[in-house]
């Protein structure tokens, strides 16, 4: 890890900066009956507001700051779907305050850097393979050509002599360890250079990261292949920890909740201790969806990959209850973090 933290010669230069435009776009929706928090939670204090936040078709991105009950800032740039527009969706990411998403493949995309997760500050990202943005030490893009990295998400340079992953449809950034993914293969960075995963197979993020992903225990981390596969690496070894499956095949996309990994698809939803050894069942309420977010607050987010519903659970899965939320483009990603209040969102 120590050389992922010195590869940088050049940090954050204002190479990419140059198109960086502010969007103010908003709603005038206001939050109602948004629930109260037990003062034993870490951010108590901080100032900060709990905000989920989701991204989708055409830069479609929208928020909940009252535990997913109700979504706002409703904000889309295209109706279209494409996948090589400067809007389609690519990677979202939060780190302490602040809230990052690219968009963008196949084509010049942008980044957008928000700590209310309302109001965006976008930037040019020439980059048309940019596989993920995440947190390690620094905001970084990786990407089949370059590593950039961001001390704050806005001003972004090349990390100067550092290797690059010739993969180029999925990934991701954890501290510590850095993973791209195509087309049945798998390659992570530890700072020793780039590592293919033997354990991966199938048909895992030959859809530009469309179904399965990657997701991140303290311990591992998981790659998910749309056929149901799955494998696993250590995150503090690099050791293969070998292969799994779902037993079917899954258009969402993985994510750890509450202790688990969790993959929901076609009505169900799977579960693992490790990411390799699964259980599925119905999903409860009668819910159906794709995308998962866990607050670590005692409620986890659910949303349909058609945009058409938003759920929220109070008590890990075993119920679901359906949120306020608009119909609106197909849904890719979701994050959960912690947001400067606004008019929107403001402190309770």
């Amino acid at each position: 890890r120590d050389e992922i933290r010195d590869w940088s010669s050049d940090v954050c230069s204002s190479d990419l900066r140059d198109a960086a435009s502010a969007d103010s776009s908003g709603s005038d929706i206001q939050v109602a009956d948004a629930p109260r928090f037990d003062a034993a939670r870490p951010d108590v204090g901080s100032g900060r507001v709990p905000l989920f936040l989701a991204m989708g078709w055409g830069g479609r991105h929208i928020a909940s700051c009252d535990m997913g009950r109700t979504w706002i800032n409703d904000t889309s740039v295209s109706a279209e779907d494409d996948w090589h527009q400067s809007y389609t969706p690519k990677s979202l990411a939060y780190h302490d305050g602040v809230f990052v998403r690219m968009t963008g493949w196949g084509s010049t995309g942008n980044v957008h850097a928000s700590r209310d997760g309302l109001t965006w500050t976008s930037v040019e990202f020439a980059d048309r393979s940019a596989t993920s943005v995440g947190y390690d030490d620094r905001w970084l893009i990786l990407s089949d050509i370059n590593i950039y990295e961001s001390n704050d998400g806005v001003e972004w340079g090349v990390l100067g002599g550092a290797p690059f992953s010739g993969l180029n449809r999925d990934g991701a950034v954890y501290p510590g360890m850095w993973i791209n993914g195509a087309d049945g293969n798998v390659e992570f960075n530890r700072g020793e250079g780039w590592v293919a995963l033997a354990s991966c197979n199938g048909t895992r993020h030959e859809s530009i990261g469309v179904s399965g992903g990657f997701a991140a225990s303290p311990d591992r981390v998981v790659s998910f292949g749309s056929d149901g596969s799955t494998c696993a690496v250590d995150r503090n070894t690099g050791a293969d920890l070998g292969a799994g499956n779902i037993g079917a095949s899954v258009d969402g996309v993985g994510a750890y909740v509450n202790g688990e990994f969790w993959m929901g698809s076609a009505g169900q939803l799977y579960r693992s201790p490790d990411g390799l050894s699964w259980t599925g069942d119905a999903i409860a309420s009668g819910a159906r969806f794709e995308l998962v977010a866990d607050s670590g607050e005692g409620t986890i987010v659910a949303a349909r990959r058609n945009g058409d519903a938003f759920y929220y659970s109070d008590d890990n899965g075993a119920s679901w209850q359906q949120a306020e939320a608009p119909e609106g483009n197909n849904i890719y990603r979701m994050v959960f973090g912690w947001a400067e209040p606004s008019a929107q969102c403001p402190v309770l």
